[in-house]
């Protein structure tokens, strides 16, 4: 363990195994639960430079004592989750084309709407952020970066406090707040949805980035976000569909229209 606070840590072949074990009792109990595997770093997943012991895409090859299969595996698993702490967000895309296996960032705290973007971009089907609420004291939140055992965890608790999360609850006040944050990232909660399909679309130019998607009745969703400081006006183009908008400075904007031909 690298770590002092709860944790597990857990090798390739006890991965293979689990996720066979935990996948058998899902079908057992007549469960669709999803199985996601890894939920470790971008790292972790495939890195040269990274320890013998963590390389986990290893996890769909098979076991070398022939115990566990990598097309077992596969069978079992319903998708690759990532934490975005360590590593370069591109191996979310090199997984998906490698595996055809869904991908997502099952835990971040990075409340950027833009990070979001980047990683809807690499393929990432879902942003799940942690710990996004806390009292007016941050009370409810401890952590330490700490690697020993040496650690006095009340000290921890009386200190550390993280109270400017995405929302803040006053327990005196009985009221709340919320950061600016939050408007951002709502162009992806509320307009994006299960089912819908993302689009290749262009790079990031003079500031604005885009990322685009098919919606599940044919028509499109483009999400685009203006990190300049003025406002800009972009060329839509998709499906033989062209129209011009303007993106606010310092803005996310969605757009939403019917396609001419959901073959598009």
């Amino acid at each position: 363990m690298d770590v002092v606070y709860p944790a597990m840590d857990i090798g390739v072949a006890q991965q293979q195994k689990l996720a066979l074990a935990i996948k058998r009792e899902l079908r057992a109990a007549r469960l669709d639960t999803r199985l996601y595997v890894h939920d470790f770093n971008f790292w972790d997943w495939r890195d040269p430079n990274s320890t013998a012991t963590k390389n986990y895409h290893r996890i769909f090859e098979d076991a070398p004592d022939g115990s566990v299969t990598g097309p077992q595996v596969r069978a079992a698993a319903d998708g690759i989750a990532f934490h975005p702490y360590w590593g370069d967000p591109g191996v979310m895309r090199d997984a998906r084309k490698e595996t055809g296996m869904p991908v997502h960032v099952t835990e971040t705290s990075d409340l950027a709407p833009s990070t979001v973007l980047d990683d809807f971009r690499l393929d990432a089907s879902s942003y799940v952020l942690w710990a996004q609420t806390t009292d007016q004291d941050g009370g409810t939140l401890h952590w330490t970066p700490a690697r020993d055992n040496d650690i006095d965890w009340e000290q921890v608790g009386a200190t550390t406090k993280w109270p400017n999360r995405l929302v803040k609850v006053n327990t005196v006040t009985k009221d709340f707040t919320v950061r600016d944050e939050l408007y951002g990232l709502g162009q992806f909660a509320k307009y994006l949805a299960p089912g819908d399909v993302r689009l290749e679309s262009s790079a990031t130019e003079n500031g604005v980035g885009n990322v685009v998607y098919r919606s599940r009745n044919g028509g499109y969703v483009a999400v685009l976000g203006n990190s300049t400081g003025s406002d800009s006006r972009v060329r839509v183009v998709v499906g033989g569909q062209k129209f011009v908008v303007t993106v606010p400075a310092d803005s996310f904007a969605t757009y939403r229209w019917k396609g001419q031909d959901s073959r598009d």
